[in-house]
């Protein structure tokens, strides 16, 4: 008869067993006849978003849920390779080798040196654990999280955490960040009027495209794997109406204009912002007239706009502020204009707060925003014009009627 001491021994034994297997590679459903890794497409569905709005490449990331791999991979519009990096797996055992492998210059579909699923690469190189490394298009069985976004390269935008994320496969995919660069001093005009000192520039956002998706990849299961690419940012359009005295243009039909509040930094996999002290610039144009009132329009694309918190400020978030070159025969004039667009902002419903108070996401792809208060232009001086139908109040800076060599 067993004693109680071999019964709690030989179930200790059969734990560590269980515990040890737990921590290596398990091959999909466990079908031993069925390939390690699997060739995969991208099918990038590009919906409505204008071919001028699409970069030239794309990143992918991918995790595989258990038995943690991740992948990056860039690729061009059409999906197809360009290059990419494999990390894994993460399961705490100092044994694997987790160094990342860089394959670069591959076409959609080749694989490195003959290497195909289920083996090494043709300089043998092979995972510790008993995994293939993956070349080419290949990737390992298993469930993933697979998400699509920006490249880095001729964008306004660095992805934070990628090559973190590319090398350890600790590194959740929610540690991905996409923040717009800051704008260089040198590239901030020098007749801008400073309403807002504590708000830093950043450079015009430029539309951030994504898609997020969970996957099974399986030999029988995954022909191909699709996008279905949506905007992030927020396409902003804004309008503003100045009344011109009689022989007073603007130079060019054009205004440099600028929007306090705006997000610098979002989390790819949740659309979540928080920042709001920054502030981009952008330009607006003559559209149209209505006698001698004046219509202009920019449009400008941002991971969120926020509200100020007081709609009677000159200062904060939300502050539209233009810098106007008014000329009356040979004398040209350089006036500022700010306006609080705070109650616009806030009834455009640009943003809503996540049910758990951490940030906020926007709520729709585009808007227009626009002052009802019409600005008023002389030769000499700005001021609030007649028969106004808004309640902003537009405001001047003490650096206005600068005059202007022409």
């Amino acid at each position: 008869m067993r004693t109680y001491a071999q019964i709690i021994s030989g179930t200790v034994a059969f734990l560590l067993i269980i515990n040890w297997t737990s921590c290596t590679y398990v091959p999909l459903d466990g079908a031993a006849d069925m390939p390690d890794s699997v060739a995969v497409n991208f099918n990038i569905n590009w919906g409505g978003i204008a071919e001028a709005d699409r970069p030239e490449d794309m990143n992918i990331a991918m995790s595989r849920i258990i038995n943690t791999v991740h992948y990056v991979w860039r690729v061009d519009k059409d999906g197809n390779l360009i290059d990419a990096t494999v990390s894994g797996p993460a399961d705490g055992d100092d044994s694997q080798d987790n160094t990342q492998l860089e394959i670069t210059s591959l076409a959609a579909g080749a694989v490195e040196d003959g290497a195909g699923p289920g083996q090494t690469d043709g300089a043998g190189q092979g995972d510790a654990a008993g995994e293939p490394e993956a070349s080419g298009n290949y990737i390992l069985n298993g469930e993933y999280y697979l998400m699509i976004f920006n490249d880095e390269a001729n964008s306004s935008y660095t992805i934070e955490n990628l090559d973190r994320f590319a090398a350890d496969p600790s590194v959740s995919m929610r540690d991905l960040y996409a923040t717009i660069d800051e704008l260089a001093p040198e590239d901030i005009p020098a007749d801008v009027a400073d309403f807002n000192p504590s708000f830093g520039y950043i450079k015009e956002a430029g539309p951030l495209l994504f898609d997020v998706t969970k996957q099974r990849i399986a030999p029988t299961v995954t022909p191909e794997i699709g996008f279905d690419i949506r905007r992030m940012t927020q396409r902003l359009t804004f309008r503003v109406r100045i009344d011109l005295e009689d022989g007073v243009t603007i130079k060019d039909g054009t205004i440099d204009a600028e929007i306090s509040g705006v997000a610098r930094t979002v989390q790819i996999m949740s659309g979540r912002v928080t920042d709001s002290t920054y502030r981009s610039l952008f330009t607006m144009h003559k559209v149209a007239a209505e006698g001698t009132v004046n219509i202009f329009e920019g449009t400008l694309d941002v991971l969120g706009l926020f509200p100020g918190s007081n709609p009677d400020d000159i200062v904060g978030s939300g502050i539209l502020q233009l810098s106007i070159y008014a000329t009356t025969g040979e004398d040209m004039r350089l006036f500022h204009a700010g306006v609080n667009m705070t109650r616009t902002i806030m009834s455009a419903g640009l943003l809503s707060e996540l049910y758990d108070g951490s940030g906020y996401r926007a709520e729709k792809g585009s808007a227009l925003l626009e002052v009802g208060s019409v600005l008023k232009i002389d030769k000499d001086q700005i001021l609030p014009g007649s028969g106004n139908q808004g309640v902003e109040i537009w405001f001047d800076s003490d650096k206005n009627d600068v005059d202007v060599e022409i």
